[in-house]
């Protein structure tokens, strides 16, 4: 699934920020294969989803956005089609002056898509490598062979891998 046609280029500056998200979207991925997406129930509290109330590295419009979808998955409201129309509304209207770089949302996006298809996880970190482009995405992809494509929120992954 292509939800975007035209991507903004990723900048080394926003490797960790991107490798972190993806992870996190792997990380839910693996949680959804074993367990059905209602497993993602419990990160719901207070209103707020514990995945995107916490991480440091999304901006409070994407918080704002994948709690919104994740609310709409849980309910039984949104399938895949429907996430990327949203998701296209969204960004079209995301104001990267306030925000920054819409290509987190984005990646994030295509995540929910490729949750709700119930991708594979190597399919899934292949889809969110290629939106980081070369380099990112290839060293995003070579960290989770070396890994055996195991994702865990407990393992970051490494920052400081050498480009290839």
């Amino acid at each position: 699934m292509n939800i975007f046609e035209q991507l903004p280029l990723a900048k080394l500056e926003e490797k960790e920020r991107l490798f972190s998200e993806a992870n996190l979207f792997l990380c839910l991925a693996k949680k959804v294969h074993r367990e059905g997406i209602l497993s993602l129930e419990e990160y719901a509290y207070d209103g707020m989803f514990g995945p995107f109330s916490k991480p440091n590295f999304l901006s409070e419009a994407e918080k704002s956005f994948f709690n919104n979808i994740l609310g709409l998955i849980l309910d039984g409201q949104c399938n895949s089609e429907q996430v990327s129309d949203i998701a296209r509304y969204y960004v079209s209207s995301f104001d990267t002056k306030t925000y920054g770089s819409p290509l987190a949302l984005m990646i994030g996006s295509e995540g929910f898509a490729s949750i709700l298809n119930q991708d594979s996880i190597p399919l899934m970190a292949s889809r969110l490598a290629a939106m980081m482009g070369y380099p990112l995405g290839n060293e995003f992809i070579s960290v989770l062979r070396e890994r055996e494509w195991d994702v865990d929120e407990s393992k970051s992954l490494p920052m400081s891998a050498p480009h290839i």
